[in-house]
C-alpha cells in the first residue's frame, strides 16, 4: 500500500469509527483493566469548530518551562536542548512504513498473528502498526532527530500536552542504551513500552497543571482509530496506560537501571524479574503472553503468571507455527496450560493445540491448507 493511500484510508477508518461510537455509544472493548468509555454523543456536539491553522515556518524549540517539568517529574536532564523541525504528516507515516518494512520478520509475524486470530487477513500487520504507532500522533521521534506536525500549535493547551509527552519520550531514550543488533520483538515491544510508558506519565502529570479542557480533534481522531483496529492491537497500544502506569510508583525508577540490557529495564518497569533468555531465537516477552492470557481470565489474576516467563520462541513450519514458551517452574507451566486449555475456541480462528511437558508449554497453531488444516509437530 503506498503511503498517500494509506493516510487516506486511517482518516476513513477514523470517521467510521466516530461514525459507530456516536450511534452506538458501545462501551470499548474487553480490556485489561478498565478503559475510559468512548466519548458521548453530548460530546462530540460540543466539539468547537476549529480555527484557522497557522503553520509552523522553523523549528520548534520547547519553553524552558516544559523542559523542566519534564526534567523534574523523570529526575534526568537533557544531554542537549530538544528542538523539533515541522513535518507534514505524511512524512511520519512514510517513514514509520520504511522502518516496519525494513524488519526482516515482518511477514512471519504477520502470518502467526493472523493464525492467533489477531491480525485480520484484509489488514495487513504493517497497516494496523502504523495506525496504532502513528495515526494522527503530533509528533515523532526519528533516530536523534525530533518531528513535530507543521500543523502544530504552541499555544493550544492540547498540543502543549503532547509536546510534553514527546519531550518525556526523547529524555527516556536519551537514558536508555541501545538496543542491540538483531533485537528480538521481546526486546524491542519492552522497550518501546517503557518509554511510553514514561511519556504517558509525564503527560498525566502535566495535564493536571492546565486548567480543565475538551479533547482536541485530534485526540479523538486518534482515539477513533484505535477503536477501528482489531482488539489485540488495541490492547497492545493501550497496554502502557492501562496495565504498566497503575503499577508504576515512581516514574524515575526504569531509568535506574540504565546500566543494563533494554528489555530488562522494561522487565523492572513491570515489575517483573530479570529475564535471562532461555532461547536466542525468536521471541515475543512476556507482554504478548499476558495480552493471551487474559483473553481468557481476569487480567489482574494472569499478570503473575506472565511474569513467571523465561524465554519463548517462535517456529514456523509447512504446517503452522509452533510457540514454545519456558516458565520459572513447572506449577506456573501447569496453570498457563489450564488457563490456554480453557479458552472458549472461535469457529473463525485455526484450531490450536496446548501442551505442557515440565516448566514448557507448546502452543501449536495450523495454518489453512488445501487439505485442511493440520496442527505442527515438533
Amino acid at each position: 500500500m503506498k503511503p498517500a493511500p494509506l493516510l487516506a484510508t486511517l482518516v476513513i477508518l477514523a470517521i467510521v469509527a466516530s461514525l459507530i461510537i456516536w450511534n452506538t455509544k458501545a462501551p470499548p472493548r474487553d480490556s485489561l483493566d478498565p478503559a475510559p468509555l468512548p466519548p458521548s454523543d453530548d460530546f462530540f456536539g460540543d466539539i468547537e469548530e476549529p480555527g484557522p491553522v497557522v503553520l509552523l515556518e522553523g523549528p520548534l524549540v520547547p519553553h524552558e518551562d516544559m523542559v523542566q517539568f519534564v526534567e523534574k517529574h523523570l529526575k534526568r536532564r537533557f544531554r542537549k536542548p530538544p528542538v523539533f523541525t515541522p513535518v507534514p504528516a505524511i512524512e511520519i507515516i512514510e517513514r514509520e512504513k520504511e522502518l516496519l518494512s525494513a524488519w526482516d520478520r515482518l511477514e512471519e509475524t504477520g502470518r502467526f498473528f493472523e493464525a492467533m486470530g489477531w491480525n485480520h487477513e484484509f489488514t495487513p500487520l504493517l497497516d494496523n502498526l502504523i495506525t496504532i504507532r502513528v495515526g494522527e500522533v503530533r509528533g515523532y521521534l526519528n533516530g536523534e532527530e525530533n518531528w513535530i506536525l507543521h500543523d502544530f500549535q504552541p499555544d493550544d493547551p492540547r498540543d502543549q500536552v503532547a509536546l510534553v509527552e514527546l519531550l518525556a519520550r526523547r529524555l527516556a531514550t536519551e537514558q536508555l542504551p541501545p538496543l542491540p543488533p538483531q533485537a528480538a520483538p521481546a526486546t524491542i515491544l519492552a522497550r518501546q513500552h517503557l518509554i511510553a510508558t514514561l511519556g504517558v506519565s509525564t503527560r498525566k502529570a502535566f495535564d493536571k497543571t492546565l486548567p480543565p479542557s475538551k479533547p482536541s480533534l485530534h485526540e479523538n481522531i486518534r482515539e477513533s482509530l484505535m477503536m477501528s483496529v482489531p482488539v489485540f492491537f488495541y490492547e497492545l497500544a493501550s497496554y502502557p496506560e492501562f496495565q504498566i502506569l497503575p503499577h508504576l510508583k515512581r516514574p524515575e525508577v526504569p531509568l535506574a537501571f540504565t546500566d543494563r540490557e533494554a528489555a530488562n529495564d522494561a522487565h523492572a518497569l513491570l515489575q517483573l524479574p530479570e529475564q535471562k533468555p532461555t532461547f536466542t531465537q525468536y521471541s515475543f516477552g512476556p507482554t504478548i503472553l499476558h495480552i493471551l492470557l487474559y483473553q481468557s481470565e481476569e487480567p489482574n489474576s494472569v499478570r503473575p503468571l506472565a511474569a513467571t516467563l523465561r524465554g519463548d520462541k517462535l517456529e514456523e513450519n509447512e504446517e503452522g507455527f509452533l510457540w514454545t514458551l519456558v516458565f520459572s517452574n513447572a506449577d506456573a507451566a501447569r496453570q498457563v496450560h489450564q488457563v490456554l486449555s480453557q479458552s472458549p475456541t472461535e469457529p473463525t480462528k485455526p484450531p490450536r493445540r496446548y501442551e505442557q511437558q515440565g516448566n514448557e508449554v507448546t502452543i501449536a497453531v495450523a495454518l489453512p491448507t488445501e487439505d485442511g488444516e493440520n496442527l505442527p509437530t515438533r
